[in-house]
């Protein structure tokens, strides 16, 4: 059976809009930054796994 015209317009404008709201988007969207680099781990601390870390408190360690 084919798409009466309301059929027809209602699945243009579903398949269209979000196409063009995302077109419009990406260009008044600041454009994609390099990450920011994070500076090496210094603190051991950080280096264990919530596991080790807890046994290590559960320790007092």
């Amino acid at each position: 059976m084919a798409l009466t015209i309301g059929e027809r317009v209602q699945r243009f404008l579903l398949v269209h809009v979000p196409r063009l709201l995302l077109a419009l988007f990406k260009l008044v969207s600041p454009g994609t930054k390099r990450p920011k680099h994070l500076p090496p781990i210094r603190n051991p601390l950080l280096t264990l796994s919530a596991v080790q870390l807890a046994e290590k408190i559960r320790r007092r360690e």
